[in-house]
């Protein structure tokens, strides 16, 4: 009787320490800068959204965040099943495991890409069942908040041009190609643009640029060469 006594005051203290210890780090995550919601969606109503007042936000693309704090978002929700789509961890469908991670990394690049593909695949009622904002809005959000972040934009114009919008895609990759000038992927999509609009010597301009930095794709300059600008 005596042992479970002192065994119960043990997991008492222990529990008042692990409290203690999480209030202080919920009160340290409050100090972090917020990320803001800005911008509008693809119907120009403006967007907003919610937080998550324990965790984070922070940037996916700093060393120490990936290294240290990104485990706790990928180990309960960013998981391989919520990335693939297969299921949520926390619901059935896996948008509000995609909404807690973009809300505690706003710049999660994989989970901005599977955002992207629950909505190009036709899946606007899990996101409305996880009452998320418009996906257009997190990746406006995010950069905003990491706004040297090459991968964002890069995203954000694949989504848009996946919707039909290639006419706001190619700003984004502009910017993308920009930010990270050594990543073959904006040029790559900034070539099809072009080629889709007929402007055959930009396309091949930014193919160039694309195959120079090793793409691996063929399409675009098979494309260019069928007409004879790829030689």
């Amino acid at each position: 009787m005596k042992f479970l006594k002192i065994l119960n005051s043990l997991v008492l203290i222990g529990a008042a320490a692990f409290s203690t210890q999480a209030l202080s780090e919920n009160y340290e995550f409050s100090l972090l800068p917020p990320a803001v919601w800005v911008g509008s969606t693809l119907k120009d109503t403006p967007c907003h959204g919610g937080v998550n007042p324990y965790y984070g936000p922070y940037d996916y693309s700093d060393p120490y965040n990936f290294e240290y704090k990104l485990e706790v978002v990928e180990v309960f929700h960013f998981t391989p099943k919520v990335e693939t789509l297969a299921g949520g961890e926390s619901s059935a469908s896996p948008a509000g495991d995609i909404d807690y991670t973009l809300l505690s990394f706003p710049n999660h690049h994989r989970a901005l890409y599977a955002l992207m593909r629950m909505k190009v695949t036709g899946h606007d009622d899990w996101i409305r069942e996880a009452k998320m904002p418009a996906p257009e809005c997190y990746f406006q959000r995010a950069m905003h908040f990491a706004p040297d972040d090459h991968a964002v934009p890069l995203v954000f114009g694949v989504y848009l041009q996946q919707l039909g919008h290639p006419n706001k895609a190619i700003k984004y990759f502009k910017r993308a190609e920009k930010l990270g000038p050594t990543d073959p992927e904006a040029s790559y999509n900034i070539g099809l643009y072009y080629f889709s609009k007929k402007n055959y010597k930009k396309s091949l301009e930014y193919a160039k640029k694309a195959y120079a930095l090793n793409y691996p794709l063929p399409k675009l300059k098979n494309k260019l060469a069928k007409l004879g600008y790829w030689k």
